[in-house]
């Protein structure tokens, strides 16, 4: 038996998936042993969970039941090989037919177990696998730049689309979109997009926010025809999806509200802050061009127009009622430009901030 003392010191990580609550507490209790350098990073019950904890962790190590809701855990562990030769994909099931055991091989799975689990037989089994992987010299780093990237994107995504804040979701989700825009996508990063889209499609379901949205195609279907689709292909297709998100986001954070009238108590409400262009167009899904569009139909001058006042009169209330020095007010106002400041309280008000503090003082 390989034991630990035969491997260098690490901590290894391992993704556990099975159907059964019974078989997922015994696992993560068997091989959750940091003192032993193994730690459980994610337990799932079905494939579509264990694709997205796999793209998330990017475990060491994969223990998967087959028979499992969604997808089961040979198609999941297949998609994984063909992403990653190097995770070590161990089968964990009840059935014990020979054609089983035959598909996982030809599925690049490692090692075959049968339930009931037995704690002694997975640690000795893993230990082997991983004394192998050593002898092989072989490395998990085989992510291209591109790859890696999206990975730790999608940390953040994933993690954004668990919540129940439109804005974390959409930010995300903007910010997944400019990756995919900008990346230069090899051929080899396409079973991380076709991993991401199943992945994406199963969480789009869990997110109570989203949950409305179609499932067009499924998850099955993206699975099924999606391995026969090149990288720019599969890029447009996790792109659209995105784009889904991003656009349901917008009509249900806008609907039944007037954006003109939600912008201008914005801009009462934060006039004091350093608010730009990108600032709004973050806050209500809008592009700047439309927003400032629909505000000055509204209220007839640009919504820019609006915080320059509101930021000067709020300077004229200073100083009036204040013993703030002038850098003091302008700063007070939003503007840390003092010299920016001076320039257009003059244009208004044909009077310094000075002149205007002496003159109101003058007719107390």
């Amino acid at each position: 038996m390989v034991t630990l003392a035969d491997r260098p010191h690490k901590t290894y990580s391992i993704v556990v998936a099975d159907d059964e609550i019974v078989e997922r507490h015994f696992l993560r209790l068997s091989l959750d042993l940091p003192e032993q350098g193994f730690h459980v990073k994610a337990v799932v019950s079905n494939g579509q969970e264990l694709l997205g904890a796999y793209l998330r962790y990017r475990p060491d190590i994969v223990l998967s039941d087959i028979y499992m809701p969604e997808m089961n855990g040979l198609e999941a562990c297949r998609l994984i090989r063909q992403l990653d030769p190097d995770v070590i994909l161990i089968l964990n099931t009840a059935y014990a037919e020979f054609v089983y055991a035959q598909t996982a091989l030809h599925a690049g799975i490692d090692a075959f177990l049968l339930k009931p689990s037995d704690k002694d037989k997975l640690l000795e089994t893993i230990n082997e696998l991983l004394a192998k992987r050593r002898a092989e010299g072989r490395s998990k780093d085989t992510l291209s730049p591109a790859g890696t990237a999206l990975f730790t994107q999608l940390n953040q995504l994933y993690t954004a689309l668990t919540s129940t804040d439109h804005r974390v979701i959409h930010h995300e989700c903007e910010a997944t979109l400019e990756l995919l825009g900008h990346s230069h996508w090899e051929e080899n990063s396409r079973l991380i997009l076709l991993n991401v889209l199943i992945t994406l499609h199963g969480l789009m379901r869990q997110t109570p926010l989203l949950s409305s949205l179609p499932q067009n195609p499924s998850d099955k279907e993206i699975a099924r025809y999606g391995q026969s689709l090149d990288v720019h292909a599969l890029r447009l297709m996790l792109r659209g999806s995105l784009q889904q998100i991003t656009r349901h986001l917008q009509e249900n954070y806008l609907r039944g509200k007037n954006p003109a009238q939600s912008l201008d108590l914005y801009l009462q409400q934060n006039f004091r802050q350093d608010i730009k262009l990108e600032d709004l167009e973050e806050e209500f899904y809008l592009s700047g061009a439309y927003l400032s569009e629909l505000y000055k139909e509204a209220y007839g001058h640009s919504p820019f127009e609006r915080l320059r006042d509101l930021r000067l009169d709020e300077a004229c209330r200073l100083l009036e009622q204040s013993s703030l020095s002038i850098e003091e007010v302008a700063l007070a106002c939003g503007y840390p430009n003092t010299t920016y400041f001076h320039r257009l309280f003059k244009q208004k008000y044909q009077l310094t901030p000075g002149s205007y503090r002496k003159q109101a003082q003058d007719h107390k």
